[in-house]
Order: C-alpha cells, then sequence, then structure tokens
C-alpha cells in the first residue's frame, strides 16, 4: 500500500489499541519522507520514483526517434527501507 495509507492504517491501529509492530506490521511503498517521522517509522520501499520518470523519457525519446521493433522494457527493482513498524508474527496461543 502507498505510505500514505500505510500511515493512515498506523493511526487507525493506534485508535484501536493496536500496537504497531507487535500486533500488526504495516509496511507502504514509496518512501515518502514522512514514513521516517511517523512514530514508529514505516518500514517501506523506495521505488525511484525519479529515476523511473527519467527511464521512461529517455524510452520515449528513443521509441519516437528510432521507432524500435520490439518493445523497450527496463526493471528497476524498489529497495526496502527497513524502519520500525514491521515485526514477526504475533504468537497463537493454544
Amino acid at each position: 500500500m502507498f505510505d500514505e495509507l500505510a500511515l493512515t492504517v498506523m493511526e487507525e491501529a493506534a485508535r484501536a489499541g493496536l500496537s504497531v509492530p507487535r500486533d500488526l506490521s504495516v509496511i507502504g511503498f514509496d518512501n515518502v519522507v514522512a514514513s521516517a517521522y511517523a512514530p514508529p517509522g514505516l518500514t517501506t520501499f523506495d521505488a525511484s520514483i525519479r529515476q523511473c520518470a527519467r527511464e521512461i523519457a529517455d524510452m520515449l525519446l528513443t521509441v519516437i526517434a528510432e521507432r524500435p521493433a520490439t518493445p523497450l522494457t527496463r526493471l528497476i527493482r524498489p529497495t526496502l527501507v527497513p524502519r520500525a513498524s514491521h515485526g514477526p508474527a504475533p504468537q497463537t496461543r493454544s
């Protein structure tokens, strides 16, 4: 889920009396600045949005100039930014 949504989930969990990460792990995606300052810090993935935009623009210029016969593809892997909002699954009582 996007970081803004993940931050809202953490706020609502706190209101419901749940502890993040003891009761609930939350992991976001896109590494917005606020995710580092949330209590606890939000574990997230950094998708390198600016790098992706540059790659897309470069690919578009290549398609316009060269008209390649096959589609252009690039893979940019997101990077995990571990903080404090994730943990092991809670132990169940038998």
